[in-house]
């Protein structure tokens, strides 16, 4: 249990990882290494965008959805490795 979480962990870990540095370059969207990780990403990260919406810092938005899911799943991951 503890190696299959570890492997999903350390893959989002990456992709989410990828699509934030992705976010600050000039890379178009419709690119199919973009499209396929967002498509990965995406159904995780609306749910809480949706929750706390975007961060407007300087008349600048700010997503913080990738960054709460990042602190989640290693939340989880201690939590998961503590019990078990």
């Amino acid at each position: 249990m503890q190696q299959i979480f570890s492997l999903v962990h350390t893959i989002l870990y990456w992709l989410l990882l990828f699509r934030i540095i992705v976010s600050f370059m000039p890379v178009s969207p419709n690119s199919a290494p973009v499209q396929f990780i967002y498509s990965l990403t995406e159904p995780l990260l609306a749910p809480i965008r949706n929750a706390f919406g975007l961060i407007t810092v300087g008349g600048m938005s700010l997503d913080i959805a990738p960054l709460v899911l990042l602190l989640m799943l290693d939340i989880i991951r201690r939590l998961l490795f503590y019990i078990l």
